[in-house]
């Protein structure tokens, strides 16, 4: 018998109506049971989703307050980093970057969707920005996904294509991260050359990501998105791990684990390189070695792929695109009423302070990002 205290009906009116809580899920003595001793709860009938709604709104506030003032953080510890490197143009773009915001809100009491609108009034567009990453990711993202989703969904000889995640890693090694990245990225063309390969991966898209290991060396890896004919098992995984150490001459170690969105293998490839660089045991060398990344390509597609996509991108872009259509409003107007938006302009220490700040929810496709839609994240 579980230890549950019935409760009463509740009086409301003339009516009576079943209690919020039919139970009071928690244990008490059996004595009490016996003895008709167990205490009556009162639950307010009257507690709606709104009370929820509003305490998770302020859990996700001040989560994002959270993660402005670590990405100021480490903007700040950058701009300290390039001034001793001599990097006195891009410690000022830094600086600029996301200081200020033009924040623009319908102030009409009847509009019942107000536009908001957080708009920084200068991004530096730099990889190792923590502000911008996020604007990167999008860019990214709306560039390759949907040529991807349609590649995904064609047959290849009479067979639909798996999506895999593919995980490729270097042994830590006593060089410049640039050496790192070319040897690491010439290494996966001579992989994908190999015949064990090209008969198992029809082609995808792959990013390569940089860490600053415990030992002080960079640790550089390169993730792949893979459309599969052939299915690569546990035996057959052996073989492209051995195929591996062959290539790079100490490295065996590769991760491979089925994606059953793309969307979401996606963005994970994508997040891989546009995330905020983390610094934390970072040295000035560290920084120098970063900086010379400059021109460097961290993202592309292979195989088959590359080819469907230089053919047939600005063909789906645009069908994707007309399929889209929202009604974003004018840069002055309400999008919903038509009203003139009031604009009003915000430091970013204002804006870590007000994480009740409401963010704007317009229906729109995840892919699809206009370039004044763009919120610190």
């Amino acid at each position: 018998m579980n230890n549950y205290t019935s409760l009463p009906l509740q009086k409301q009116g003339n009516s009576h109506l079943p209690h919020t809580s039919r139970f009071l899920k928690k244990p008490v003595a059996a004595s009490s049971l016996i003895s008709g001793e167990a205490k009556y709860v009162h639950t307010n009938i009257n507690n709606s989703a709104s009370v929820f709604a509003s305490e998770e709104n302020n859990r996700l506030a001040t989560a994002r307050k959270s993660r402005l003032a670590n990405k100021k953080a480490t903007k700040d510890k950058l701009i300290r980093y390039f001034v001793k490197l001599g990097e006195d143009k891009l410690a000022s773009d830094f600086a600029l970057c996301h200081k200020s915001f033009s924040r623009s809100y319908c102030s009409s009491s009847v509009c019942e969707n107000p536009t908001l609108r957080v708009i920084p009034n200068f991004n530096c567009k730099h990889r190792l920005c923590p502000f911008c990453s996020y604007i990167r990711q999008k860019r990214i993202q709306n560039k390759y996904l949907p040529t991807a989703l349609e590649f995904a969904n064609t047959l290849y000889d009479g067979k639909r294509l798996k999506t895999k995640m593919l995980t490729l890693t270097l042994k830590h090694r006593k060089e410049s991260l640039l050496d790192a990245k070319r040897r690491l990225y010439n290494s996966f063309i001579k992989l994908s050359r190999r015949s064990f390969w090209q008969a198992h991966i029809v082609g995808g898209l792959y990013a390569i990501e940089s860490t600053i290991a415990d030992d002080g060396k960079f640790h550089v890896h390169l993730h792949v998105l893979v459309f599969e004919k052939s299915d690569i098992n546990k035996e057959k995984l052996q073989i492209l791990k051995d195929e591996w150490k062959e290539i790079t001459g100490d490295s065996h170690v590769i991760n491979i684990r089925r994606i059953n969105d793309i969307k979401v293998g996606l963005k994970e490839v994508i997040k891989y390189i546009s995330k905020p660089v983390d610094i934390g045991n970072a040295t000035t060398k560290h920084i120098r070695q970063m900086l010379n990344l400059k021109g460097e390509r961290m993202i592309g597609t292979f195989g088959k792929f590359k080819t469907y996509y230089r053919d047939n991108h600005e063909r789906i872009d645009a069908e994707y695109k007309d399929q889209q259509e929202v009604n974003y409003g004018s840069d002055n107007e309400c999008a919903c009423c038509g009203e003139e938006l009031t604009v009003e302009r915000i430091s970013i220490e204002e804006l870590i302070r007000r994480p009740d700040t409401p963010r704007p929810k317009p229906k729109l496709n995840e892919m699809l990002v206009q370039k004044w839609l763009v919120y610190p994240n």
